[in-house]
Parts: C-alpha cells; structure tokens; sequence
C-alpha cells in the first residue's frame, strides 16, 4: 500500500510541477518568446502586466494591454524565436519599450 501511495504522489508532483513553474512563477519580461507563445491569453496577459509594472511602476489597462499582447505575439512569431525574451523588445540602449511599440502606444 506504502508503494501505491508513493507512486500516486509522484504522478500528481510529475504532472504538478511544471504547472506550478509556468503559471506560478511569472517572469514578465524575462519570460522566453516561446514560453509567452505557448501561454493561454490570460498568462500572456499576466506577463505583459508585470513586464509593464516592472518598467514602468504601473501596469497598463485597455487598449494599450491589448496592443502589448499583440505587438510582443507577433514579434515573437515573426522572429522565429531569435529574440530570447519578451523583455528583448526594450530598447538595449535607453532600457524603455522599443520605438516600434512606444509610437504604436504613445510612449
């Protein structure tokens, strides 16, 4: 019965963990490309929200959330995975969002 239990508590901490590594632990802008990609809307959101807060102290609402989710979607995509981290879309240089997303949100 003992190895029974101890099984079943390793299939559940196999199946438990990367869950708890992916969802509970959010990253923001040092979240890989094909990590966001591969994430529901609701943690894309979640990521974008503390990247945004991380950079700027407040997160973004609306519009500007949506366009971030957007803008950091295709980037990635179109990038096939060159761009290490969402947070690569910050200017090297400046340490602010890069002009492509900054003209787009007004930043």
């Amino acid at each position: 019965m003992d190895a029974k239990k101890t099984a079943a508590r390793a299939s559940i901490a196999f199946i438990a963990l990367p869950v708890l590594l992916l969802t509970g632990c959010n990253k923001g802008g040092d979240t890989a490309c094909g990590d966001y990609l591969k994430a529901s809307g609701k943690d894309q959101t979640s990521i974008i929200q503390k990247w945004a807060k991380d950079r700027n102290g407040s997160e973004p609402s609306g519009l500007k959330l949506t366009a971030y989710r957007e803008e950091v979607k295709a980037y990635c995509t179109a990038n096939g995975g060159k761009v290490s981290d969402v947070g690569d879309l910050n200017d090297k240089v400046t340490g602010k969002v890069s002009k492509k997303l900054g003209n787009l949100l007004g930043n």
